[in-house]
């Protein structure tokens, strides 16, 4: 049967790996029915059969999440395979929130918001949850940097002020971000600078305005390119552009 856990490969998706496998951990002591857990597809691995997909799973409030407990994991194979490793700084890739407000064509966020809904999608993490993360994870670890992979860093100015100050004082190791040139201003740019951000990822995507705002649907204007740039490169950040 597509449903036993013998002959079923089972994967999750659109929500934090603390959550994809509660529901299923919590039927294996008594049923090898899985097919009534929210969010897994199976797959039968004994014979060709379509995939069978569960409902989505409620989007879940980031501080219901634990803190991922390291001790479990292998930290030092993500600290070889962070993106930034490739100029040979001990690097780890943290994550603050889940989803995106926006709608670019070229992305998966808006066939996402129709599966899970509106409600919720976009969230992120309070700044002392994330905090106490990044306290685990370098607890008694070489890093020299953190890489904040998060789609829009920059998407809440409040959350964003406070971290940074909290960062700055409590944490203090250099790290990247990505970010998105319509949100950069002197303000924020100046925040980051202060908290020791190094190094900003952002995407141009097309150099042709009408392909970047008609067909990508990212409704980010030429001069606002610009000034991102004029300002990231202003106050000495490490800057690299997406295409």
């Amino acid at each position: 049967s597509s449903n036993s856990l013998r002959t079923a490969r089972i994967t999750a998706s659109g929500v934090p790996s603390a959550v994809k496998f509660a529901p299923l951990t919590k039927k294996m002591p008594t049923t090898t029915k899985v097919t009534s857990a929210s969010t897994l597809m199976t797959v039968n691995t004994s014979e060709v059969r379509a995939p069978v997909f569960t409902p989505p799973a409620d989007n879940v409030a980031m501080d219901d999440l634990p803190v991922p407990d390291f001790s479990l994991i292998d930290v030092e194979y993500y600290i070889r395979e962070s993106r930034s490793s490739y100029d040979g700084r001990r690097c780890i890739d943290l994550n603050v929130d889940r989803g995106c407000p926006y709608r670019c064509a070229f992305c998966f966020n808006h066939t996402m918001r129709k599966i899970y809904g509106d409600a919720g999608y976009v969230r992120m993490r309070s700044v002392d949850n994330f905090l106490e993360e990044i306290r685990q994870v370098t607890a008694s670890r070489r890093l020299s940097c953190l890489f904040f992979q998060d789609d829009v860093f920059l998407m809440r100015r409040d959350w964003l002020e406070e971290f940074c100050r909290r960062y700055r004082r409590d944490i203090g190791l250099p790290f990247i971000c990505l970010a998105r040139a319509d949100l950069v201003d002197r303000e924020n740019v100046r925040w980051l600078a202060e908290a020791n951000c190094r190094h900003v990822f952002w995407g141009i995507e097309s150099g042709d305005e009408a392909v970047r705002t008609g067909v990508l649907q990212k409704t980010v204007s030429d001069e606002k390119i610009r000034e991102c740039a004029r300002l990231l490169q202003r106050s000495q950040f490490r800057v690299t552009y997406g295409k």
